[in-house]
């Protein structure tokens, strides 16, 4: 199932919705900076490592980086204040899609 409909059978069964605070907000953000520097981090230097290496590796790589962009993420979600977080995301994704 998906979000969606996970979502979907919670309203059906009465649960109320919930306002977002400013935790997750900051681990939203967290997750989308993650996301954006693993994106940065796998089209630019992992690209070798599609051409040539087996599929075990490629799938032990991606699985530490998932690890890891959780890990930044709840750490951004503690420590780090949103507004650094829209910044630095909002300043990654212009340099990346300016760079090309």
């Amino acid at each position: 199932m998906s979000w969606l409909q996970f979502l979907l059978v919670r309203i059906a069964f009465g649960e109320r919705l919930e306002k977002a605070t400013r935790w997750d907000y900051r681990y939203g953000f967290g997750i989308l900076l993650a996301f954006s520097l693993s994106v940065v981090f796998f089209s630019d230097w992992l690209r070798p490592l599609f051409d040539h290496d087996s599929s075990l590796r490629l799938w032990m790589v991606a699985t530490l980086c998932i690890l890891a962009m959780v890990g930044f993420a709840a750490f951004c979600g503690r420590y780090v204040p949103t507004v650094v977080l829209v910044v630095a995301v909002v300043t990654i994704w212009v340099i990346h899609f300016w760079l090309g």
